[in-house]
């Protein structure tokens, strides 16, 4: 592991991926509190962008005032191509939190060493 610690982030984050996928291919109980409002405001922004006469920008930036929109309408805008499930948006949330893992393992790599960036 000491050669190929950004493997070892790699295989972190796809045991990850599967782990969500087969849980939210399991559960069936309905979303609660935050998570309802985040795939209700996702729903929101699909229609918002599927409006062609919408303020688009506006009502996206309107919509809430404490949530930042981005993560929220990239999963409104992924229904366009994929199914409204709740998979869909967890697809989303693992993209932002991939992004994430492996900023935070570069910048340990940046100011110590690899091995501090996979810890």
């Amino acid at each position: 592991m000491s050669g190929r610690p950004w493997l070892a982030a790699v295989g972190l984050f796809a045991a990850l991926c599967v782990v969500v996928t087969v849980w939210a291919s399991i559960d069936r109980h309905p979303p609660e509190w935050d998570y309802a409002n985040h795939l209700e405001r996702a729903l929101e922004c699909h229609r918002t962008l599927a409006n062609p006469a919408a303020d688009r920008f506006g009502e996206i930036m309107g919509a809430s005032a404490f949530y930042p929109p981005l993560a929220i309408c990239t999963a409104g805008a992924l229904y366009f191509a994929f199914p409204v499930t709740t998979l869909t948006a967890q697809a989303v949330m693992l993209l932002f939190l991939g992004i994430a893992m492996f900023s935070v393992y570069g910048i340990g790599r940046a100011i110590a060493d690899p091995m501090a960036g996979l810890l």
